[in-house]
């Protein structure tokens, strides 16, 4: 079965993936596109990534070798993993800084290549020691150095789970595992469902006793009719003012993606906040099972300007899951 943190995938090995039609025309449509992208090398290391879902999830299993395509366009010299080639950061507007390496560039080349059968931890941890900040955060300040205090929180959490998951498959960085710990544990809940999500992943990587506290208050403010949402609307903040913003046309969104993180979180948690979990995202699967692509997008609240379609390969490859999760009895 295929599994990471960023698409957690909840099913046995061995589970035959059901797939609602219109989601096989869409990731069929979507592998396609990235097939002529590759010929064009206009490429980005998470394009890579879902295609390979995508290939698992139409076929059974991986007929692609995506980390050779991964090597042979996303890697600068021996062991420098790139987020975008050349062509695909051109066109990203006003980016002229697009050749970057970062965590999740290198998260993605050792997933690919623990994925298919090759071992580059210590190469890669070799990377990611140099991103780690005298905060105890880690990123590329090459790239970006925003301050952590007003950088995107679930960012910040997810660099540090995806570097301690690397981590726990090298014999010699337990030291490196309890930094990375201490730094998760270190600023309180964030009010985003994705950076708990990846707090808990860190912390309970070498303490399977560990449970994830004062986070009923959290799920109760995300829940929407048809499951939940990344964060509550109505909480928005300015990080450099402190001041609320305007929220009162601005609606939650269900995100499948974030559902699943929800359902990750379960057995961490208490009983009752266990319970509101599994019926929050029950109803995102009921939803899901006769609406499988109707997924919604952030709007600008006076205008209907969409940022970008809620359908995206994640989510709906997100979707699959919980879908599946709902047939094999969740």
């Amino acid at each position: 079965m295929i599994n990471s943190l960023i698409i957690p995938c909840p099913l046995q090995p061995g589970t035959e993936i059901e797939c609602p039609e219109e989601a096989k025309e869409y990731l069929a449509e979507y592998l396609e596109s990235v097939s002529s992208s590759i010929e064009e090398e206009c490429l980005s290391a998470s394009m890579l990534m879902s295609a390979t879902y995508a290939d698992f999830i139409l076929n059974s299993k991986i007929t692609e070798n995506w980390l050779d395509i991964f090597e042979s366009q996303l890697l600068d010299g021996d062991s420098t993993p790139v987020e975008y080639t050349e062509c695909f950061g051109k066109q990203l507007y006003k980016f002229n800084c697009w050749k970057q390496t970062t965590v999740h560039s290198n998260y993605v080349w050792w997933w690919l290549s623990s994925t298919l059968g090759n071992d580059i931890t210590e190469k890669v941890l070799d990377n990611l020691t140099t991103f780690k900040q005298g905060s105890g955060w880690f990123f590329n300040k090459e790239v970006s150095c925003t301050n952590p205090r007003t950088r995107m929180k679930t960012e910040l959490l997810m660099n540090l789970s995806l570097t301690a998951e690397i981590a726990k498959a090298s014999d010699t960085q337990r030291t490196l595992i309890a930094n990375l710990e201490s730094t998760a544990s270190s600023v309180p809940n964030l009010g985003f469902l994705g950076a708990e999500y990846y707090r808990a992943k860190c912390l309970s990587m070498e303490n399977e006793q560990f449970q994830a506290n004062d986070l009923e208050a959290l799920f109760d403010a995300c829940s929407t009719p048809i499951g939940f949402s990344d964060f509550n609307v109505t909480s928005k903040k300015d990080d450099y003012m402190g001041t609320a913003k305007r929220v009162g046309r601005d609606a939650a969104i269900m995100s499948p993606i974030i559902n699943l993180y929800a359902h990750e979180l379960s057995p961490l948690v208490n009983d009752e906040t266990k319970t509101k979990i599994l019926v929050g995202v029950k109803s995102a699967m009921r939803f899901l099972e006769d609406n499988p692509l109707n997924l919604p997008g952030y709007t600008i609240r006076d205008t209907g300007f969409l940022f970008g379609s809620g359908v995206t390969p994640n989510e709906v490859i997100s979707s699959i899951f919980l879908l599946n999760l709902q047939h094999h009895g969740l």
